[in-house]
This record gives structure tokens, C-alpha cells and sequence, in this order.
């Protein structure tokens, strides 16, 4: 009945009336993945993060004809005071860096005109290894031990259903979630060990190139920067680490692409919060004009462009019309 009464509200029009009258603003979508069978990646990338070619498809033609797609420049230029916005206005953004956003997901925002911005893990870019959190999906979903016992708190995991497993998995990311660099890498090695599982380095490789990298940039969407390791942010209590995150993947992009980066956007691995006013200081010290999180939400002139909000996108077309209309109207679903 639930799902009825939503399919009545969109179908006779309320929306698209109502969304007139709301005040300038914009909904900034936040994308991982897109590929044409997610299930087969439910114990690497996870399911939870990956949107089927079909779904996102039907998501790009409904944007291009129902609501106005523009770019992060566009937002920041909102944001600084220097443009208009149109109604129903809505960016996409993309965050992580797999290949399936250059082999599926840009031939899609092409044909429709969508620009769209990537933000890249930049130490997976070309790297045997996929990012550290996939790494223990692999790890926990795969293994073949009945239990895992986490070392910090001495509590036993049991590894014996989909559920258990996610508990355990869930508990590890929060462990890695605030390392970087080499400690992170040590700590993912370590839990590999103790559940007696390989790393895991799929062929194909799931990252971008930077050849694919340069050619997105291209054709005209936006390349941004995720760090280089994927830590939770604010989780990172080392300033100069936190620093090198932010800045050496920022040059290492500037480097491959030969422009300018300027659009940034947090990891949110396991943890909240993941950003912080310190955060922000850093962000802005980096070098970057804006900065996208995980925080719901329209964005309206008057936000800090190193806090954009987004919107997470649910699969089916009638439940994605549905909650991106209700955050064009300040309504968090």
C-alpha cells in the first residue's frame, strides 16, 4: 500500500509542481559503483555500494528529463554566489575510482549529457590491490575459519552465516577505518593472516588506469580526489598524515591529468563523524574549493563548500524520484 500511495504522488504530478516554488538549491547524488550483475561482487565490493546498469540508466533519463543535472563547478559557483542555479537542480558524483565508471557508467552520462565528478582513491589507481576495505570483505566473506577473534577486545566472532560474518567485518573496518598508509596496509596483511586468506588482487583489476582517468576527464566531467588510502578522515590523528592524504593525492592527480584539482570528498568507512571542522581547516589549507561528505541533504547557498551534503541513491527509479524530490524540499529520508 506504501508503495502505492508513493507511485500515485509521483505519477499525478505533486512534485514537479510543488519543486517550482522551493528556493534555489541542489541535490548532490553520491554513486559508487555500476555494473551490470552487482551479485557477483557481493563479497568484494559489496552489493550495498553497487548499482546495476540498468537501474542507473533509467536514473540518468529520468534526471535528463525531469530535473536540470549540473556540475560540482556549478555548485561551487552557486555556493561563492556567482550562479543561478535552475530548478530541481541535481549533481552526480562518483566516489572510489572503479573501472566500471569508465566502461559503464560514463557511456550512460554521456548519451544523456550528465556531467558527473569522480573522486579517486589515488594508491588503488593502477595497484594490483583493490582498497583495503574490499580487501576484508574478501577476507571475511571467503574464509574458510568458523571464527575470528578480534585481538583489541578479545571478543570471538563466529564466521558461520552471512550475518556473522558481516558482524565481524563490520568490526575490522572500524579497527582499519582510521589508519593510512602503512599502517593500514600491516593491519589489513594481519587480518588476512588470522582468517588464512590470500590477498586479494582480482584480474581483471577493479580501479581506473589514469589512461581511463585522463579520458573521463576528457569529456568533460570532473576528477576529484578521495585521499590516497581511504581513512576515515576524521578518525586520523596525525596532522601530517592527515595532510599527506589530502595533499599528495591532490598533486599525484594534478600530475596524471595535467589540471587543476580542486573537488574533494571524504571517506566515510565504518565511522562517524567523518569530517570535522579540523578536517575542513586541513581541506582548505590542501588547496580544495569544495568538499563533498556523506551528510544528507539539499545543499543552499550559505553552506560551507567543505561540507557538501549528498544524497545516497536507493535502486529502484520509483523509490530514487521519491527521495530525491524530498530532499530538493529539505526533507532528510
Amino acid at each position: 500500500m506504501k508503495q502505492l500511495v508513493k507511485k500515485g504522488i509521483i505519477e499525478c504530478g505533486i512534485f514537479k509542481h510543488v519543486l517550482r516554488f522551493v528556493p534555489p538549491c541542489v541535490a548532490v547524488l553520491r554513486y559508487h559503483s555500476v555494473l551490470d550483475r552487482p551479485t557477483d561482487f557481493e563479497k568484494t565490493i559489496g552489493t550495498g555500494i553497487i548499482h546495476s546498469s540498468g537501474q542507473f540508466k533509467a536514473q540518468m533519463e529520468l534526471l535528463a528529463r525531469k530535473y536540470n543535472p549540473v556540475s560540482l563547478d556549478d555548485v561551487l559557483s552557486f555556493l561563492e554566489g556567482g550562479r543561478k542555479l535552475p530548478p530541481r537542480a541535481v549533481a552526480v558524483t562518483f566516489d572510489d575510482g572503479f573501472v566500471d565508471n569508465y566502461e559503464i557508467a560514463k557511456p550512460i552520462l554521456d548519451h544523456y549529457g550528465i556531467p558527473a565528478a569522480f573522486y579517486i582513491a589515488v594508491s588503488s589507481i593502477e595497484s594490483p590491490f583493490p582498497p583495503w576495505y574490499i580487501r576484508l570483505r574478501h577476507a571475511f566473506y571467503t574464509s574458510t575459519e568458523s571464527s575470528w577473534l578480534d585481538q583489541v577486545c578479545k571478543k570471538k566472532y563466529l564466521l558461520t552465516d552471512v550475518f556473522t560474518r558481516n558482524d565481524a567485518l563490520v568490526r575490522a573496518c572500524q579497527q582499519c577505518a582510521p589508519l593510512a598508509g602503512r599502517a593500514q596496509d600491516l593491519a589489513v596483511a594481519e587480518l588476512e593472516t588470522q582468517l588464512q586468506v590470500e590477498a586479494y588482487k582480482p584480474d581483471p583489476g577493479l580501479m581506473l588506469t589514469w589512461d581511463q582517468i585522463r579520458r573521463i576527464q576528457s569529456a568533460g566531467h570532473i576528477i576529484g580526489s578521495h585521499t590516497l588510502t581511504h581513512p576515515n578522515m576524521a578518525y586520523v590523528a596525525d596532522l601530517d598524515i592527515l595532510k599527506h592524504e589530502m595533499i599528495s593525492s591532490k598533486e599525484q592527480i594534478e600530475r596524471h591529468i595535467g589540471v587543476p584539482v580542486i573537488h574533494f570528498s571524504y571517506p566515510s568507512p565504518m565511522l562517524e563523524p567523518h569530517w570535522s571542522d579540523h578536517t575542513i581547516d586541513v581541506c582548505r589549507m590542501a588547496g580544495y574549493r569544495t568538499a563533498t561528505t556523506c551528510t544528507s541533504g539539499k545543499v543552499v547557498q550559505g553552506d560551507n563548500p567543505l561540507a557538501i551534503k549528498r544524497m545516497w541513491v536507493p535502486d529502484t527509479l520509483q523509490e530514487f524520484e521519491w527521495c530525491l524530490s524530498w530532499t530538493l524540499l529539505g526533507r532528510t529520508l
